[in-house]
């Protein structure tokens, strides 16, 4: 009898681990991942790396066009279904191209109000508190008709 009790507890508790994980891998996982990202921009443990490549959308909220690093910066209202990328307590996501990827053909330069897809690393800001994708490699400001 005690047998049948602890191969039950056994079974549950694979199925709530296999649960468990397949939900980490959903959100954060390599089935997430897509290509196209630079991978050889290496950050210190203050920026780890939660997906080496992620995408959203959404709209530009705030644009800063040179930080102090060279980096051109914006925030992004992401949609809905991108709301996952964002920590508890950040209501937009950072985004940050850097000079070396300024003149790739995949990236355009957004203005406040413009709908845009974006891809990038997946980053946790820790000094700041948020995530970013960073460095964003490529920003496509999408048309009406793509909205």
């Amino acid at each position: 009898m005690h047998r049948v009790h602890l191969t039950l507890l056994i079974v549950v508790l694979m199925l709530i681990i296999i649960t468990v994980y397949n939900h980490y891998m959903s959100v954060y996982g390599k089935d997430k991942t897509i290509e196209g990202c630079d991978n050889e921009i290496k950050f210190t443990k203050n920026k780890p790396t939660i997906s080496p490549c992620q995408e959203a959308i959404g709209r530009v909220k705030h644009v800063t066009t040179m930080m102090y690093d060279g980096d051109f910066k914006f925030t992004l209202k992401v949609e809905k279904r991108f709301e996952f990328l964002l920590r508890d307590n950040q209501t937009n996501l950072v985004i940050e191209i850097m000079p070396v990827h300024r003149n790739l053909s995949t990236i355009q330069f957004p203005e406040v109000d413009d709908k845009v897809y974006v891809k990038g690393r997946w980053i946790f800001d820790k000094p700041m508190g948020w995530n970013e994708l960073h460095p964003a490699t490529e920003v496509k400001i999408l048309k009406i008709e793509q909205q």
